[in-house]
């Protein structure tokens, strides 16, 4: 590596309002094994991990305070215009994913992505009637954590972890054992959990009466270690803020 543990890391020019492009590259770099799976790839043509490869070199090894995006951005297709609205992140994140995945494709780095980001989760819905469990898996790679009414990323995890949906009345599950309409309850958990797992705190409200977006500023910890396991709640240790 170009840069020692002891030497102070290069930042990102902000290109107008890209504070938010700016804080998803950073957290990618610091994803060790992704950063070096886009060196280790020397068969990479495609522009978009080629940018960000390179993106990712100047930051380790050029000799500045900072460095520019504005090869990465036209890599994506983005013109002036682009860099003046200010996007959602995560919304970002998952179109980088997935360029990623389709570009990486045929490369060493074909599997990069999912390797490294990817989980699953899996929903079980109970009968009420007849006790059958249905099981439905998904893949993702974040998850929404909300802050609203919570104090920190624990207690909005493990109360995400315990919800129950209920089936019943108007909206009753149809139960292929009993092949009818029943009650039925759904709750859900991580089937699989990846080297890295995204969460993306949901900060901002919208007010329907205003048609506005509020920001909740309210404090929100989160622990320095956290330990998750498949199908258990979360465990952490001392607090952040």
């Amino acid at each position: 590596p170009c840069r020692g543990p002891d030497q102070v890391f290069a930042g990102l020019l902000n290109q107008s309002n890209t504070c938010y492009l700016n804080s998803m590259i950073q957290t990618l770099y610091m994803a060790t094994p992704f950063r070096e799976g886009l060196y280790n790839a020397s068969d990479i043509e495609k522009p978009i991990p080629t940018q960000l490869r390179s993106l990712f070199a100047n930051l380790q090894c050029l000799d500045s305070a900072s460095v520019s995006t504005n090869d990465l951005t036209r890599s994506f297709g983005w013109d002036d215009a682009s860099v003046v609205v200010q996007h959602d992140v995560q919304e970002l994140n998952r179109v980088l994913f997935a360029a990623l995945e389709v570009q990486l494709a045929n490369t060493a780095g074909a599997s990069l992505v999912k390797d490294l980001f990817s989980f699953t989760s899996e929903y079980a819905t109970v009968c009420s009637k007849c006790g059958n469990v249905s099981r439905r898996e998904e893949e993702g790679s974040d998850i929404n954590v909300r802050v609203r009414g919570f104090t920190s990323l624990m207690r909005s995890l493990e109360d995400a972890l315990a919800q129950v949906d209920v089936f019943e009345g108007d909206n009753q599950y149809h139960c292929d054992t009993c092949a009818c309409k029943t009650d039925a309850k759904r709750s859900w958990h991580f089937k699989t959990l990846p080297p890295f797992l995204i969460m993306s705190l949901m900060r901002f409200d919208y007010n329907f009466e205003t048609d506005t977006r509020h920001k909740i500023e309210d404090a929100f910890e989160f622990p320095n270690e956290m330990v998750m396991y498949p199908g258990a709640p979360p465990a952490g240790g001392a607090a952040g803020g």
